[in-house]
């Protein structure tokens, strides 16, 4: 699990994993299967870990940051 950032005002923290067990799987939103010297990469899990509860997971698994913020309208880490 990776931290990604950290906003201590809304108290929660951006993290994401890698869903070792999908290698070659696209990304929910652009499609992108991730490669390393054309050998496909699992793709990666967001979540917002709260200091209050569980982790809350987004639905699908994304390429990119970037793809998870521009599936979610802007709203990735709010």
């Amino acid at each position: 699990m990776r931290h990604i950032e950290r906003n201590p005002f809304a108290r929660h923290t951006l993290i994401r994993v890698v869903e070792h067990d999908r290698p070659g799987q696209g990304c929910t939103w652009c499609g992108y299967v991730r490669t390393v010297r054309a050998v496909p990469q699992p793709p990666y899990r967001y979540g917002l870990d709260r200091d209050s509860g569980p982790i809350a997971w987004y639905r699908g698994l994304f390429c990119s940051r970037r793809c998870l913020e521009s599936y979610m309208g802007g709203n990735a880490a709010g």
